[in-house]
């Protein structure tokens, strides 16, 4: 992902999650298929983004190419529409609890892929888990997984080493 599109994401989720706080750390989880297949709600994945807002209500809908704040077991992260594929932005100044954190969004990842997988049938997904500093710097951290769609235990087991590894605070 550019260093463009990365920025654009984390200020747009700045504005949803009324952050203002240039200094803060983010975490980026986009899931992307094999080939660049469109997710678009409207045309290529509407059963997706279907089961979607059906797992995040009352937070929804997420509208075609837009993006809305997920409120689930206390942690608060933006969820966002692409036509690439989904996108998950998380303040980590925001989080309560890191266990609760990653649990919500390997939830939310794991939702996704198995609609995507239920609708088109795709073999695998890569997740790029992206931790920065504020908008407009460079990636601190980048580590891409792919996990096999529908998500066996092993996938769920590696993306959610990944994730915590990237969410802990002292970045280690």
């Amino acid at each position: 992902m550019s260093n463009y599109a990365l920025d654009n994401s984390i200020h747009r989720a700045k504005i949803v999650l009324q952050r203002s706080d240039d200094a803060e750390e983010y975490v980026h989880v986009k899931i992307e298929t094999p080939g660049s297949e469109c997710w678009c709600l409207k045309h290529h994945a509407p059963r997706t983004w279907e089961a979607v807002n059906s797992y995040i209500a009352p937070c929804g809908p997420v509208r075609d190419h837009g993006d809305v704040l997920v409120d689930r077991n206390g942690e608060r992260v933006v969820l966002e529409h692409h036509e690439s594929g989904p996108e998950i932005v998380v303040c980590l100044a925001l989080c309560t609890a890191l266990v609760t954190l990653v649990k919500s969004v390997l939830d939310l990842v794991t939702v996704i892929v198995k609609a995507r997988s239920d609708e088109r049938r795709i073999p695998s997904v890569k997740v790029t888990i992206t931790r920065r500093s504020g908008a407009d710097s460079a990636p601190s951290r980048e580590v891409a997984v792919e996990v096999e769609a529908p998500m066996s235990k092993k996938g769920v087991s590696d993306l959610k080493k990944a994730l915590e590894a990237m969410m802990r605070q002292d970045g280690e």
